[in-house]
């Protein structure tokens, strides 16, 4: 296996929605929750999905589904291997669910490839572009862009 140059290498948090392999940088990346309930929000929908306690903090939830318009969050409740993402970027902080997480990895800024113009319009516009690990195409979320919107719906 080759070394990483680290000042070259983004380390990342890879995670599924639905379908789709994404990732999120570890520096906005704070906690996974394993055990979690996301409490519905009265007259709010769309992108809010709701609000969970976090160790006593009330968090803003946000939908990414909606958001980049993928498929649902597998409505199963007692599956195993969904989670509560935690994020936080310039004292922002907020959760989101996912289906799945899949860890930690690394990818160098040079071998991520321009998102396809077949990729749904929502998911590429907060995509800067997909890398491959495991035999998969992941895509790397726009994590400034993707706070900017998220925090803009939540006002």
């Amino acid at each position: 296996q080759e070394t990483i140059d680290k000042g070259d290498a983004v380390s990342v948090l890879i995670f599924r929605v639905g379908g789709e392999y994404l990732a999120l940088p570890t520096t906005v990346s704070q906690e996974v929750i394993d055990n979690y309930t996301v409490h519905s929000v009265p007259h709010r929908g769309g992108i809010v999905a709701g609000i969970a306690t976090i160790r006593g903090e009330l968090l803003l939830c946000a939908s990414l589904p909606k958001l980049l318009r993928l498929e649902e969050i597998s409505s199963e409740k007692d599956s195993s291997s969904q989670r509560l993402i935690v994020v936080e970027r310039e004292e922002s902080r907020m959760a989101f669910p996912v289906d799945e997480v899949q860890g930690v990895a690394r990818y160098r800024r040079g071998e991520l490839i321009p998102v396809p113009a077949t990729l749904r319009q929502a998911t590429a516009t907060y995509t800067i572009g997909l890398f491959s690990w495991r035999d998969r195409r992941v895509g790397c979320l726009d994590d400034q862009l993707l706070f900017y919107t998220l925090n803009k719906s939540f006002a």
